[in-house]
């Protein structure tokens, strides 16, 4: 998350944040202050706030308690548009052609660094990024739910899964002994490394996964994510396309905060997660893996 650098002594400052989604308190208290030119990760397992904290940032959620400062301006009640972040959701890898070639992105270090970004400057980074993200990816492994279950439902019908990631092959050298042990398991998988770094939105990593499986005839295969960038792979590869609301960066709620919602506010959250699918171009969109076999059905229909 950013925000376009205007003097040195801008600084981002929370004091005693709280946010609550009903009795379900997801931010207790939390204060932080952030110094122009700084890189914070906020590290942490699923469902413990990171997302919710970074909404209230934006000013996407509305504060319990507590305030935001920038620049020893109280921003907490100011709407998004008025604040001037942004934000980089985690589909984009951080690489020239991605995330620091974004104008607002690439503008924004260029004020602070005299210079746009360039390959020692990205090596810099992510040299900071890739240990911290290798420390807490086992905590952060958890499955979401009704996926062991989609897993016996697929292979009682003999059907293949292949897998597609924007994580690399040594992060995922972490993540797969974690979720095998809790019930997923592909029979291929396929990282953006193996396809020259060009990981989604490019089809690369599908039409490996099609190789190795030796599938010839893709009008029986579908295209599953939760992310904006997996509908975006799975149309760039020419497949039937499905997006998952629930636990999805375009809903933008942990598995806690959606179960501390209303029925009428899941359905809602829901329904605006759908659009945004369905105006990506999904051809289907699910709430959750549990509603699997509409996909199997809808992919026979075809």
């Amino acid at each position: 998350m950013l925000r376009k650098h205007q003097e040195e002594q801008e600084k981002l400052e929370l004091k005693n944040v709280s946010k609550s989604f009903g009795d379900n308190r997801v931010l207790d208290n939390i204060s932080l202050n952030v110094e122009t030119g700084n890189i914070v990760s906020i590290l942490g397992p699923s469902g413990c706030g990171k997302t919710t904290l970074l909404n209230v940032i934006l000013g996407l959620t509305d504060l319990t308690g507590g305030q935001i400062l920038f620049d020893g301006e109280d921003v907490s009640r100011l709407p998004m548009k008025k604040r001037g972040f942004n934000i980089v959701f985690q589909d984009f890898a951080l690489f020239p052609n991605t995330m620091l070639a974004m104008d607002e992105i690439k503008s924004a270090f260029e004020s602070l660094r005299g210079h746009y970004p360039a390959d020692p400057d990205i090596d810099a980074i992510y040299s900071v990024f890739e240990p911290s993200l290798l420390k807490v990816l086992p905590e952060c492994s958890a499955l979401k739910p009704f996926v062991p279950e989609c897993m016996d439902y697929l292979r009682r019908y003999g059907v293949k899964i292949g897998s597609t990631t924007g994580y690399t092959a040594k992060m995922m050298d972490v993540v797969v002994p974690c979720v095998r042990d809790a019930g997923y398991s592909t029979d291929c998988l396929v990282t953006p490394d193996e396809v020259g770094g060009r990981g989604r939105p490019y089809p690369y990593m599908i039409f490996e996964n099609l190789r190795r499986l030796g599938i010839q005839d893709t009008r029986g295969v579908a295209k599953i994510g939760d992310t904006v960038s997996d509908i975006e792979e799975g149309l760039n590869a020419g497949l039937f396309t499905v997006g998952v609301t629930e636990g999805s960066s375009v809903m933008g709620l942990s598995e806690s905060e959606f179960s501390a919602l209303s029925e009428k506010e899941r359905e809602e959250a829901h329904l605006r997660a759908a659009e945004r699918f369905f105006t990506e171009g999904a051809n289907l969109v699910i709430c959750n893996l549990g509603e699997i076999s509409l996909v199997k059905a809808a992919v026979e229909a075809l």
